[in-house]
């Protein structure tokens, strides 16, 4: 996965955690993005200490309510 980017979201725990984990191993650069900055920005100093390149955010995203989508 060498030159390749992946970006995560809810990457501080579970699924998307253990995603950035395997795709930083494997190794392509993260973006990691969690509403939870401690746990992104925790999660992200370790994968750089073990050698990985990340870059994290805060991000919360909602989807558009059913009347938003017909506009």
């Amino acid at each position: 996965m060498e030159k390749q980017v992946v970006i995560i979201t809810g990457a501080a725990s579970g699924m998307g955690k253990a995603a950035a984990r395997m795709f930083s191993e494997a190794g392509a650069a993260v973006m990691l993005a969690d509403i939870n900055v401690k746990a992104v920005e925790t999660l992200a100093a370790e994968l750089t200490a073990d050698g990985g390149e990340t870059l994290w955010t805060c991000l919360l995203y909602t989807s558009p309510s059913p009347r938003d989508r017909t506009r």
